[in-house]
């Protein structure tokens, strides 16, 4: 397998660029034949195709939707670990409960001060988001780690890449297989314990609707086998019903996929930007007083608006307003008609400028994929930009990562060849060029949307 890792010098570029570019622009990889484009499809997508109509694919995001429902789990083992205090944090010989302590320090200050729930509820996402990467990275295995928040903070400041890690063959293998086998018992404990609640509940819910019945002396047949989603595979013809709802669970599928990504730090920088901003806030909600801005709300509000002199303004405005709608036909026609010439007018510029900004867009649009099909091919698939796998790949246990050092570095060596794969950005208005990178003079940097590949020797590409 050729894994590939790019390494880039200017850390804080990469912070910015994933703050500024939000949402990302859309990009798209286009091919030059049909069995090119299966495979580019399958790689991005997978197998089967989730675009197209499948009842299947129905069931898989039903089935997908069903599993968020195991993050409880992870849930009630975090609120135990709270409650108990229960040591997590290692120092020295001991586990130090580092997250209760924190809790009840905060649960006392906010007893005592109310003024401090603005600010807590913002620290409180920075407080889970750091939670969850550090349960991530108490996994022996290294390959499920996750950079740490001080890490991604640190190469923020000091504008600087973290150090290689040497991981070797097997590291951890038992421990890491424990910890999986653990997690995966509690689960499927948890799951039968919930299966079994819900079949009790539907066998005394069936019990009660007999006895009901048998009170009513009602002739119902009541067949417990049936279900919802039976026969699923009989509604095929009606696709125009089925395929707006997989439209639908996919974009919630997907959205879902994103935030669990952010939450579990496999988009760091996102999960990184969120964890700073809310402690910022958390610390500038500090020094705003909350009470005194919501007592002098609430009273200004109240004396303004529900005191009798309201009376007042309902006759001296209200009443005179309405008034003025009632006058004479021919007088309110002409200036019924004056106004709405002028509503008219405007609505007719923003209107105008509006329909000449998606017709400009929709050229744009246009003219960028007559180009990249003249220069690509005519199949075009769209890359996403975020983690929106189902399943994440994690190397195995076996694999092993060795850090490039200077004394074993032969790159830009006659012993390595250098293979540059050119990029699809294109750039421009009414020209569209291939975008060129920041630096045009420093001919050693590659394009934007490039890849250089560094082969020592041979290589076998699985």
């Amino acid at each position: 397998t050729l894994r590939l890792r790019i390494e880039m010098t200017q850390q804080r570029q990469i912070f910015l660029s994933s703050f500024r570019n939000l949402p990302p622009p859309p990009v798209y990889v286009n091919v030059d034949n049909h069995k090119h484009f299966k495979t580019l499809a399958n790689t991005v997508h997978g197998r089967p195709n989730p675009l197209p109509f499948n009842v299947k694919i129905i069931h898989s995001y039903i089935d997908e939707l069903q599993s968020y429902c195991d993050g409880l789990i992870y849930i009630k083992h975090a609120l135990i670990h709270v409650l108990l205090w229960r040591g997590h944090h290692r120092f020295c010989c001991c586990d130090l409960p580092v997250h209760s302590l924190f809790c009840f320090i905060i649960a006392v200050a906010l007893v005592e001060y109310p003024n401090f729930i603005p600010s807590f509820l913002a620290a409180l996402v920075s407080w889970i988001l750091i939670a969850v990467g550090g349960w991530r990275r108490d996994n022996p295995s290294q390959w499920n780690h996750c950079r740490s928040f001080s890490s991604l903070l640190l190469s923020f400041l000091f504008n600087r890449y973290p150090a290689p890690q040497f991981i070797e063959s097997g590291d951890n293998g038992e421990e890491s297989e424990s910890f999986v086998k653990e997690w995966r018992e509690r689960i499927k404990t948890e799951r039968e314990e919930s299966q079994r609640f819900a079949q009790q509940w539907a066998e005394n819910k069936k019990k009660i609707h007999e006895i009901n019945e048998q009170m009513a002396n009602i002739d119902i047949d009541i067949d417990s086998g049936s279900s919802d989603g039976a026969s699923l595979s009989a509604m095929m013809p009606l696709k125009l019903v089925l395929y707006p709802i997989q439209k639908l669970l996919r974009r919630l599928c997907v959205a879902l996929r994103l935030g669990r990504s952010i939450v579990i730090w496999n988009e760091c920088y996102l999960a990184f930007g969120l964890t700073l901003g809310s402690g910022l806030l958390a610390i500038l909600f500090l020094f705003i007083p909350w009470g005194w801005i919501i007592h002098w709300t609430l009273r200004i509000v109240v004396w303004s608006v529900l005191g009798p002199w309201m009376k007042l303004v309902d006759w001296f405005y209200v009443q005179r307003v309405t008034a003025d709608q009632n006058v004479d036909m021919g007088d309110a026609g002409n200036k019924v008609k004056k106004g709405d010439s002028v509503v008219e007018d405007d609505d007719n510029k923003s209107i105008g400028r509006r329909e000449s900004q998606v017709r400009i867009s929709k050229e744009h649009a246009m003219k960028l994929k007559d180009e990249r099909v003249k220069l690509f091919g005519k199949f075009m698939v769209k890359v996403p930009t975020f983690h929106f796998d189902r399943f994440h790949d994690v190397p195995l246990i076996s694999s092993q990562a060795v850090p490039l050092t200077d004394n074993e570095s032969n790159f830009m060596t006659e012993d390595v060849e250098i293979i540059r794969v050119g990029g699809q950005t294109l750039e421009g208005d009414m020209l569209l060029k291939k975008k060129m990178s920041l630096n045009d003079d420093d001919k050693s940097t590659p394009l934007i949307g490039d890849i250089s590949l560094g082969v020592h020797g041979s290589a076998n590409i699985v």
